[in-house]
């Protein structure tokens, strides 16, 4: 009975085939059945894809038009950590201001052996820019095509977007900070210097030392601010390493020392328009040679003596007299007895305490 019906399977399979083949020998034979056939099956394609297109156009629209509705920045972005999902621009500025508050009211100190200095960020006018980075927030899935728009919701939702919070500082206060903290290092570097005493120059030689590496320690200071989040609070202070190089002293540079100390004698004058009174400038220069200079300079003295050439100017201050100072702003007379030689040694020994002073 089961072989029967096997067989019965068999030919219905068999007449299958047979049908199947017939009716591709038939369309072979007849090319213009084919052609229909493949015009009905394009045309069927067609339809669907016309179909999934205006579906998600429609679609895309009816997204696009209720995300422009809403008046909140779209799920996903965060800016220093604080998540800015559906919150009002207002929101949003108060909830990063906030979090941004926390971390840069702890103070920096700064720290080398036994050295010491703390910074307060408002020093070097450190701020980060909430306005810029809550509009960029707000401008997510809000631009004038619909599908870019759509895509950068829909991507948004899904990965998350981290929003890049810019900040400035002061790079003058953060340098003259780094000089403070340079001029204080313990064993630091001395260099050499010189100051005029009457008609000489005294030099005095550097001594090798520590020399805080400015460039480095200014990027640890503004990583340390960038890198904090929010148990930075729970801190009193976050400490930083100065990093510091040995540094050998220079060696005393007589052409240089001279090129420094060098001026010509200038003469006092007056500009009347804005009223301005520039004064008189003694000549300065070596009176023996550099090279000369130079060759004082051996040994390890504490200071060096070089001497100087001192060229008065011709026109002094005092020199321009009712010129400079045609007002009179006071007077006072008083008579007194030359006799009387204490009251006369008193107004001379005055008179000489202010000759030639001009204020």
């Amino acid at each position: 009975m089961a072989s029967a019906k096997e067989e019965i399977n068999e030919s219905s399979k068999e007449t299958k085939k047979e049908k199947k083949k017939e009716k591709e020998l038939e369309s072979i034979k007849n090319p213009e059945l084919q052609k229909k056939k493949k015009s009905r099956k394009i045309t069927i394609i067609l339809i669907l894809i016309i179909t999934i297109t205006i579906l998600i156009c429609f679609f895309s629209v009816i997204f696009a038009f209720v995300q422009n509705g809403r008046n909140t920045i779209v799920n996903g972005i965060s800016a220093k950590g604080v998540e800015l999902s559906n919150l009002t621009i207002s929101d949003a500025k108060a909830k990063l201001a906030e979090q941004i508050n926390k971390e840069i009211s702890t103070p920096i100190k700064l720290k080398y052996e036994d050295y010491t200095l703390d910074i307060n960020l408002s020093e070097i006018e450190f701020k980060y820019n909430i306005e810029e980075t809550i509009k960029e927030a707000y401008k997510v899935g809000r631009t004038e095509n619909i599908l870019e728009s759509n895509y950068s919701i829909l991507f948004t939702m899904l990965n998350g977007k981290e929003l890049e919070t810019k900040y400035s500082f002061s790079e003058e206060a953060l340098n003259k900070i780094i000089e403070t903290v340079d001029a204080n290092l313990p064993g630091k570097v001395v260099e050499y210097s010189h100051y005029i005493e009457d008609k000489e120059l005294i030099v005095t030689p550097g001594k090798d030392g520590k020399k805080v590496d400015n460039e480095k320690l200014k990027e640890k200071i503004i990583q340390a601010i960038l890198n904090r989040d929010s148990q930075i609070q729970n801190k009193d202070y976050e400490e930083i390493s100065i990093p510091v190089y040995d540094k050998v002293a220079d060696k005393i540079d007589m052409q240089k020392v001279r090129d420094e100390v060098y001026c010509l004698p200038k003469d006092a004058y007056l500009i009347k328009e804005p009223f301005e009174l520039v004064k008189d400038v003694n000549g300065v220069d070596f009176s023996i040679s550099v090279e000369e200079a130079q060759n004082l300079i051996t040994g390890d003295k504490e200071e060096y003596t070089i001497p100087l050439k001192i060229t008065p100017a011709n026109k002094t201050v005092a020199d321009l007299g009712d010129e400079a100072f045609p007002h009179s702003l006071a007077s006072y007379k008083t008579n007194y007895d030359a006799g009387y030689r204490d009251r006369s040694t008193n107004l001379r020994l005055a008179a000489n305490k202010i000759n030639g002073l001009v204020l």
